[in-house]
């Protein structure tokens, strides 16, 4: 039983991140989205050991942390959601054909932009952060760190693969009810943590929407332009979601 628990674990950390988890992988991948919130905890818990050491410092030296907290969350990623983002904002504008737009995504090279979506992204995110840790709330960091990773998972098992091969095709496209009903109880169990860490009732109200939200919006998206997701998609739904938490939350917190 204990086996049957880490091996998704393992696989959540193994695809998501660059940390070398020992261990068993998941025989169905699909379940590793077990482990997909907890990625994000673990992420979050370095963003917060940046941010207390931070609090040591004078304030000017905060965004300095901000930025190396940044910077090493992005490194134990791989930076795979951030190529995800500037491969769908290559991919995605304009009238193309299907076809076409599957193999932009598959491209490995970064397009004008690809480039500006990273370059907006990151200037977002590190403006977002600098203001949650100049507040010593960077429990809303970790909340979009964790809610992010849950949405993907939530998008694996509801999207259809775009194409046969490629990153999510091991994982996405499986429609039981199993599945979805693990997904949605994931969800529970994460919505109540971040209710109990949350400042106020209703900014955990409005984070969770949010990221439900951007979720539904982006998989409608993909489905009209692909017909399904690949895994760029879901890289980019990791940044979108964690752009909409981090702001939705700060324009309430005053």
């Amino acid at each position: 039983m204990l086996e049957f628990l880490i091996a998704p674990i393992v696989t959540a950390f193994r695809t998501l991140t660059v940390f070398p988890v020992p261990g068993k992988e998941a025989d169905e991948f699909p379940l590793s989205i077990i482990g997909f919130p907890l990625v994000g905890l673990v992420l979050g818990g370095m963003v917060w050991l940046f941010a207390s050491i931070a609090r040591l410092w004078t304030a000017p030296m905060i965004p300095v942390f901000v930025l190396l907290a940044l910077m090493t969350e992005s490194f134990f990623t791989g930076a795979l959601h951030l190529d995800g983002l500037g491969d769908c904002a290559d991919a995605f504008p304009g009238k193309k054909e299907r076809q076409r737009i599957l193999e932009i995504l598959k491209d490995s090279r970064m397009g004008t932009f690809g480039v500006c979506a990273l370059v907006f992204d990151l200037l977002l995110k590190f403006l977002l952060w600098n203001f949650w840790f100049a507040q010593a709330r960077v429990t809303i960091i970790v909340f979009s760190l964790v809610l992010s990773r849950t949405m993907q998972g939530c998008l694996l098992v509801i999207m259809p693969n775009a194409r046969k091969n490629g990153i999510a095709s091991a994982f996405a496209g499986n429609h039981s009810l199993g599945y979805k009903l693990l997904a949605a109880a994931i969800v529970a169990t994460v919505s109540a943590f971040s209710m109990i860490f949350s400042p106020t009732a209703l900014i955990f109200i409005v984070i969770l929407f949010s990221a439900l939200l951007v979720t539904l919006l982006w998989a409608l998206y993909c489905w009209e332009k692909i017909g399904g997701i690949t895994g760029d998609c879901l890289g980019a739904l990791n940044e979108l979601v964690e752009l909409a938490v981090l702001f939705s939350a700060a324009t309430l917190f005053y």
